[in-house]
């Protein structure tokens, strides 16, 4: 299903409200093939969590076992990374990422998408943290502008 023929009654900030029972199940559906859109940007095996608990339905618990790990460290785990998809910064990111520069785009990759530390960065940029902060301000400040001329234009109301 293309983002064009969603149900309009579903956005990405929840603040039109859904009314009759086949609407919230269709956004609800929508907010499912949303996020595993998005988990595209994840990396390998965050992504691989994200589609296995909505795409599969696969249960926290059974997962935890397979994983070795406790049910509540595997569920904080997991509502981070939604968090992380659902977060403004992530959507304008990818929605904007044909408009971002070359330098841009690997620090949107790595700080936005994959969820690496500002000192990381700075390791695997080979920068002073100083740097990366204004780096990080720039492109924030860019994502801002670029969603705000995006939401005062009519139309699509796509990811991409």
């Amino acid at each position: 299903m293309a983002y064009e023929d969603r149900p309009r009654g579903f956005n990405l900030h929840g603040d039109e409200s859904v009314t009759s029972r086949q609407d919230r199940r269709g956004a609800w559906m929508s907010a499912a093939d949303l996020t595993l859109e998005l988990a595209r940007s994840l990396p390998p095996g965050q992504r691989r969590l994200v589609r296995a608990v909505i795409e599969h339905g696969q249960p926290i618990a059974s997962l935890a076992e397979i994983m070795g790990i406790s049910r509540g460290r595997l569920q904080r785990r997991l509502d981070a990374l939604l968090a992380r998809l659902r977060h403004p910064r992530f959507i304008a990111a990818r929605r904007h990422w044909a408009r971002l520069t070359p330098r841009e785009r690997r620090l949107a990759r790595a700080w936005v998408f994959h969820g690496v530390s500002q000192r990381g960065l700075a390791a695997r940029f080979e920068v002073s943290l100083f740097a990366i902060r204004r780096w990080i301000a720039a492109l924030t400040s860019k994502l801002r502008r670029l969603e705000k001329d995006w939401r005062s234009q009519p139309g699509d109301t796509s990811i991409t």
